[in-house]
């Protein structure tokens, strides 16, 4: 008798394993106790019905993540994620200041970005926005 789950069942044990963070479908087979041939069927079934998303990593591995949102998916409602770190700061920066401010930020981000090609277990996506404005000078 097979003990991997049935197909609904199976499918409700890819999205758990999945909610760490993204995985291979060899991952997620092991993770499940399934084949990666039939782990590899539903993962595409659930990126066909927006369940899913399917990346690239930087070896060229392809990785299935749970959606950032639930816009766009069928039967979904939109999933609130909520920010790990939020801040706003106002800055009165001379042109000077503010060049330096742009170059420590581009190192700090080449720095994480080169940091995080290196394969490691368990990982999580993120995503980093930064953004500069030039506000009023009043």
């Amino acid at each position: 008798m097979d003990s991997t789950p049935a197909r609904g069942g199976l499918r409700q044990h890819i999205m758990k394993a999945i909610e760490d963070g993204p995985l291979t479908a060899k991952q997620v087979a092991l993770a499940v106790g399934a084949t990666v041939g039939n782990t590899h069927y539903h993962l595409q079934r659930l990126v066909a019905n927006g369940d899913l998303t399917m990346m690239e990593s930087p070896k060229g591995d392809k990785l299935y993540q749970i959606p950032e949102s639930g816009a766009g998916q069928k039967g979904s409602p939109a999933r609130e994620v909520p920010a790990l770190f939020d801040q706003v700061l106002g800055l009165s920066l001379t042109v000077a200041e503010t060049g330096q401010l742009v170059n420590e930020l581009t190192a700090l981000m080449h720095r994480w970005t080169s940091q995080a090609q290196v394969p490691r277990a368990r990982t999580q996506a993120l995503i980093l926005t930064v953004r500069l404005e030039r506000g009023s000078t009043n």
